[in-house]
């Protein structure tokens, strides 16, 4: 049984890694209107070095209502999809909030890849 992405709250989600996740949502909603058009969405989710065909199933899967935006909720489930694709799982929502390792994005900034290398260490 999949899980619905409105059901899953975004703890759940971020699984351990809310202030990565929080930190990455500030950089993509650069306006602060609480939702990200799809070719600013498409342009962060891009930095995970996935395929398009995976990033698109992603988008499909985190965007089930096909809107022209994420809100925070889809752009969390996206990246916990990107993190099990990295990470060599399927593109599901079944073990959406499932404990799991953070989503590995290029070119960010500073603070963020020295909170990544943190978070790492301590495992």
């Amino acid at each position: 049984m999949a899980v619905s992405n409105t059901t899953t709250s975004l703890s759940q989600l971020s699984s351990g890694h809310s202030a990565l996740y929080d930190n990455y949502w500030r950089q993509a909603d650069v306006t602060g209107s609480g939702q990200l058009g799809a070719e600013d969405a498409a342009r962060f989710l891009k930095r995970s070095s996935l395929s398009d065909s995976v990033l698109h199933e992603i988008w499909k899967l985190a965007n089930p209502l096909g809107k022209s935006h994420l809100d925070k909720q889809g752009f969390y489930v996206a990246l916990r999809l990107i993190a099990n694709a990295q990470n060599g799982k399927e593109v599901s929502l079944l073990h959406i909030a499932s404990p799991g390792p953070a989503p590995n994005l290029k070119h960010l900034k500073t603070e963020i890849r020295v909170f990544l290398r943190k978070s790492t260490l301590r495992r």
